[in-house]
């Protein structure tokens, strides 16, 4: 509910609570948000400028420091050197180091949505650092082409976040529909080496670029 004071107006939420009301100051974008051991326990509310409250589904997981505090853009003085895997939970101290050459990968499949606190902070750290795309999902070495679905995602990404390099597993873990949670071999044969250079011209007349792709799954 919104109360003036004079010009100055101030916008509050009541939490209603047995046998009593919690005051909570409004802000432009106000978490309600119980956290257990660093997680969230349920979904998230919040508000909007107008006084309304939506569900942040992918405000879920390890909670985050807001990355606009963290991230100041600089010049990177050399090319690339050693790299780093990155995970959710370093994502503040990517944003810290300063160490020229110093880059970051990441699995392109845990970014493929249209918004949310990942990409935003990956945005954060692509404005540090330069960024490797390692897909594990393509599914190079099945007995059928790439998904265009995947694909499409895989090249929004790289047209956002313009990494230095795109790589690749050479395995399969899709067919007919059907997706196994694995990095499966292939045969070692003529057959399967021409589907698999086949779909890897796919894949990167798809994305415009080169790709590298992994050694063959064992």
């Amino acid at each position: 509910r919104r109360h003036g004071q004079g010009q100055a107006r101030r916008r509050e939420m009541l939490r209603r609570r047995p046998g009593r009301q919690e005051r909570l100051q409004g802000r432009r974008r106000h978490h309600l948000r119980r956290e257990r051991q660093g997680r969230l326990s349920g979904p998230v509310l919040q508000g909007s400028g107008q006084g309304l409250l939506h569900l942040d589904q992918d405000a879920q997981g390890p909670r985050l420091p807001d990355p606009r505090r963290l991230s100041r853009t600089r010049t990177m003085n050399h090319g690339p050197t050693a790299g780093l895997s990155l995970k959710p939970e370093h994502y503040a101290d990517a944003l810290a180091r300063r160490a020229d050459g110093l880059w970051f990968e990441v699995h392109p499949e845990n970014y493929m949505s249209l918004g949310g606190p990942r990409l935003a902070w990956l945005e954060a750290v692509r404005r540090e650092h330069p960024l490797s795309l390692h897909g594990v999902g393509m599914s190079l070495a099945a007995d059928e082409p790439p998904d265009a679905g995947h694909l499409a995602a895989l090249r929004r990404l790289v047209d956002r976040f313009e990494p230095f390099v795109v790589s690749e597993h050479l395995a399969w873990s899709t067919r007919r529909g059907a997706y196994h949670p694995d990095l499966l071999p292939f045969p070692r044969s003529r057959a399967a080496l021409d589907r698999v250079a086949d779909n890897v011209s796919r894949m990167q007349d798809a994305l415009g670029r080169p790709v590298l792709i992994e050694n063959p799954a064992l």
